[in-house]
């Protein structure tokens, strides 16, 4: 399945499509599954929805998490997160 896949696939997208099929294999997903998805482009409009949302809410890139429209801005500590729990919970009671 994935040859064929490849095949089908623009010259420019190969090297990075054979590499997101070798993830998929990695992660211990169904090789000929995920490629028939990801080929059908079933969801290409929600993840291009997605990738509006985030350019319109400042997010430009992962992990990026929002907390009553306070922006956190990748992988951070558990503390960091209660921290602005915490300061939105004192602003709840002001």
């Amino acid at each position: 399945m994935i040859s064929r896949s490849v095949a089908v696939m623009p010259p420019e997208m190969t090297r990075s499509y054979q590499s997101i099929l070798r993830n998929a294999s990695e992660l211990g997903l169904d090789e000929g599954q995920f490629a028939s998805c990801y080929e059908s482009r079933r969801f290409k409009s929600e993840i291009a929805e997605d990738i509006r949302d985030a350019a319109r809410f400042g997010a430009r890139g992962t992990p990026n998490f929002f907390l009553n429209g306070r922006q956190i801005v990748g992988a951070q500590p558990f503390q960091v997160f209660a921290q602005f729990i915490e300061q939105e919970l004192a602003k709840e009671v002001n």
